[in-house]
């Protein structure tokens, strides 16, 4: 379980990497992945807890769907 949890903490990690990139919110792919993992309560919680003190991530892709 342990093994688990620390490889979704290290997908975690890989998303906030991919969702910092500056034209990210022109991939319509990431938006859907990012909304699905904001959507997933136990996704979102370890998001949160990997991201830390990051900027950009969930938050900035929750302000790029404004179509």
């Amino acid at each position: 379980f342990e093994k688990q949890e620390e490889l979704r903490r290290s997908a975690m990690r890989a998303v906030a990497a991919l969702l910092a990139i500056p034209e990210v919110e022109r991939s319509p792919s990431m938006a859907d992945f990012a909304n699905q993992i904001r959507t997933n309560a136990d996704m979102a919680s370890i998001y949160q807890s990997v991201q830390g003190g990051e900027g950009g991530g969930l938050a900035h892709a929750e302000s790029m769907d404004t179509s």
